[in-house]
């Protein structure tokens, strides 16, 4: 079994112990972020089955709720010593155990062992006909049933639809770690949800939704971008519209570049304009105008698809010096 230790300051005299037992193999990563490399290494079909994460505070447990089970069966939070608050809340966030950051090797290698027992309990197990995982390819049209729910796994979804004059509008993206509902013949947008990438879904009845750790965390990411595509709509001018549109997409998409932070994901100006609510030759101009002032830049990816980057100041600094 794959046990993943993150930012912890005992982490090398936990690895030994680790090393030491019968539990397979341990590895050590800076911070959530080191998840994706891992993970792009493993065997097909391969998983982490623990993560041990450290934090201080409220919103590092928040962000490991909502990072941890994209990458991982099951994670362990790790607090500083006698913070009842932060042990508490990382329960309710779904932490299968916390630790106090000052535990012994020994108090730490019960907790990971217990947790690891579980684990393969439910292995052993059959799996819960209720639980369906899905996939779906770029351009379908993902239909939850009704009584269901659904978590992303991976992949991207897109909100869109078309207005009463023909005009195609997007509502945003549903990302990793983000909820999905179904669709109800009350609702009062007709919109449907298309996969603007390939990906995966986790499927859960709704009436076990309230007592799932995993799809209360999503539930909150969801709300919180629906929440940021909100703002991004009220904004003034388009050339803020769109600023703010690709910084939230780098939070969902985002991973680092040597210049700032690569959204990889393909946008087309169409689907730009259809964001922001503005034309596509409008989106254009503003495009160029933030390429001139150093605010993005083009990146083409490995495919040959251009890509946006978020430039960094430093770049941008580098960039007027050079």
């Amino acid at each position: 079994m794959l046990v993943v230790v993150i930012g912890v300051a005992a982490a090398s005299e936990w690895l030994v112990v680790l090393a030491a037992e019968p539990i397979g193999m341990a590895v050590l990563v800076a911070d959530l972020v080191g998840l994706d490399p891992i993970r792009s290494h493993l065997r097909p079909g391969a998983e982490i089955d623990l993560i041990l994460v450290e934090t201080a505070d409220i919103g590092g447990l928040e962000a490991a709720a909502r990072t941890c089970p994209l990458h991982a069966r099951a994670w362990i939070g790790v607090s500083p010593a006698h913070d009842t608050r932060l042990h508490s809340r990382g329960i309710e966030l779904g932490a299968a155990a916390m630790l106090d950051a000052a535990a012994s090797s020994n108090q730490m290698l019960s907790a990971v062992r217990r947790v690891l027992d579980r684990l393969r309990s439910n292995l052993a197990s059959p799996v819960h006909p209720e639980r369906e995982q899905r996939v779906f390819r770029a351009g379908e049209q993902v239909r939850i049933r009704e009584g269901q729910v659904a978590v992303v796994r991976n992949g991207l979804l897109a909100l869109e639809g078309v207005d009463a004059e023909g005009r195609q509008f997007l509502l945003g993206f549903i990302g990793p770690g983000e909820a999905v509902i179904c669709e109800s013949e009350r609702s009062v947008v007709d919109a449907a949800q298309i996969g603007h990438t390939a990906g995966s879904l986790l499927v859960i009845p709704g009436h076990r939704a309230s007592h799932h750790s995993e799809y209360q965390a999503a539930l909150r990411a969801r709300i919180a971008s629906m929440e940021r595509w909100a703002r991004i709509r009220a904004e003034a001018f388009v050339e803020d519209r769109i600023l703010s549109l690709l910084h939230s997409l780098a939070q969902q998409v985002g991973r680092r570049h040597p210049r700032g932070t690569l959204i990889d994901l393909r946008l087309t100006h169409a689907q730009l304009a259809a964001a922001v609510g503005a034309t596509r030759s409008t989106v254009t101009r503003v495009l160029c105008l933030l390429r001139r002032s150093e605010r993005i830049v083009i990146v083409r990816s490995a495919g040959g698809a251009n890509r946006y980057c978020l430039l960094d100041r430093e770049a941008r600094a580098d960039g007027r010096s050079g």
